[in-house]
């Protein structure tokens, strides 16, 4: 068995002072700057940036807007020199162009607000549509109202629409309202709108009432009477109440002819007391 002998050191004075070991300080050697990217890259770099490329751009494309516009004014191509119509009936074409008269214009000039107004003042146009088409025509499109009755005061004749205005002079084949004692219509007038619906409405079915070759009158103290050769004149007044009106009217028609009896007036006016003499 083996022992470990004891090393035997002096002992330790309790006196005597620990040496700490010294270290020589070291001198630091003082940082180099740090240099920056060069002038010319950073021009480089600015050039070369969106921000710069944006603008540049915008520049480029404000320049060709104005060159477009300075060419475009002063350019003999863009002279207006026809006019296409559409949707005319009423009005012909020719009226139309006339009306509107752009040519010789410059394109950019055509103000189509002012030729809109300009055609929406005739009574037969409800609408119109004006726009430039490159590089020199006008494009006039027109809404116009529709006729629905003639308006016949004996020696002059006038189309009416739904409303009663009066659209055009002239004549078609459309229920006609014969009115002897006027009021003789202009273009652009109008007329209380009674008469129109009933000649509209009954104007087509006179021969089913029993008035063949008949003709729808009005006269602006009486209103509106149904009157065809050899048959009773027939008194509507003001229409205001048309279907009730033409019903009363066919019962007292029938009674007549059941009863063989002649009259020469049968009016229902008056739905309480319709009568025939």
């Amino acid at each position: 068995m083996s022992r470990v002998a004891p090393l035997n050191r002096p002992p330790r004075n309790p006196t005597s002072k620990r040496r700490i070991p010294t270290m020589t300080p070291r001198t630091r050697t003082p940082a180099r700057p740090v240099r920056g990217p060069s002038l010319l890259w950073r021009i480089w770099h600015t050039l070369l940036s969106g921000w710069f490329l944006g603008k540049v751009a915008a520049a480029g494309l404000l320049g060709l807007c104005a060159w477009v516009l300075v060419e475009g004014a002063s350019s003999p191509a863009f002279i207006v020199t026809g006019v296409t119509v559409d949707g005319d009936n009423l009005m012909s074409k020719e009226e139309i162009r006339y009306a509107v008269s752009p040519e010789g214009l410059h394109l950019f000039a055509i103000r189509s607000n002012r030729y809109e107004r300009l055609l929406q003042s005739f009574p037969v146009i409800r609408n119109a549509h004006v726009h430039p088409t490159l590089p020199n025509q006008v494009a006039v499109v027109v809404e116009e109202r529709v006729p629905t009755v003639v308006w016949d005061t004996g020696n002059h004749q006038v189309l009416l629409d739904a409303e009663g205005l009066a659209l055009k002079d002239g004549a078609e084949s459309l229920p006609t309202v014969f009115a002897p004692e006027g009021p003789d219509l202009q273009p652009g007038g109008r007329i209380d709108p009674v008469p129109v619906r009933v000649a509209e409405s009954v104007g087509p079915r006179l021969d089913s009432l029993g008035l063949s070759g008949g003709r729808v009158e009005y006269r602006p103290a009486g209103g509106v009477s149904l009157v065809a050769p050899g048959a009773p004149r027939v008194n509507l007044g003001f229409g205001d109440d048309l279907d009730a009106q033409l019903t009363a009217y066919v019962t007292i028609r029938r009674h007549l002819e059941e009863t063989r009896t002649r009259a020469e007036l049968i009016d229902v006016r008056f739905l309480d007391r319709p009568y025939y003499r």
